[in-house]
């Protein structure tokens, strides 16, 4: 009889503190069926697009990122670097291509050293009410660098074909 007390006591709390969170939470009027943000939400989700597999000691090579923002209507996109190793970044203002739903923003970097991790790439939104959404950071990646020996009158060109 106790059990059967406590399961009715456990199942008309549990029914009610649900009906309390769903009614407090509801963050849509019946007006505006748009999504409400507030800035304490990730508005940016990223992920590298195209990494190259190896790359060459003194090799400038591209690195694509993938961004989908929830946000409509923004200024840009803006990035920051941190902590990279054994790299120089060429471009600060990306190359950017877009589609429905992404933006792809492609940095060029230099290798300067045998061994290389690509830097944190943190991205912020910028509008014009200037309302600060929360950052979004994309963890960094080794690569696998191939240093080269070559002899003193290299020209510091590899290539396939001069066309």
């Amino acid at each position: 009889m106790r059990s059967l007390l406590f399961f009715i006591v456990l199942v008309f709390t549990s029914l009610t503190a649900n009906d309390f969170n769903t009614s407090d939470n509801n963050n849509t009027d019946e007006t505006n069926t748009s999504v409400k943000v507030t800035h304490a939400q990730k508005v940016l989700y990223l992920n590298y697009e195209d990494i190259p597999k190896r790359v060459l000691k003194g090799e400038i090579f591209p690195i694509t990122i993938k961004t989908l923002s929830i946000i409509k209507d923004f200024t840009d996109i803006t990035y920051r670097f941190s902590n990279g190793v054994g790299l120089k970044l060429l471009n600060t203002i990306p190359k950017r291509e877009s589609d429905e739903k992404y933006y792809y923003d492609t940095f060029y970097f230099l290798t300067t050293k045998s061994k290389v991790k690509l830097p944190s790439i943190t991205a912020s939104l910028e509008t014009d009410e200037h309302i600060p959404y929360k950052t979004t950071t994309l963890n960094p990646k080794k690569l696998n660098v191939i240093t080269l020996n070559p002899k003193k009158d290299f020209s510091n060109i590899i290539a396939d074909d001069f066309s």
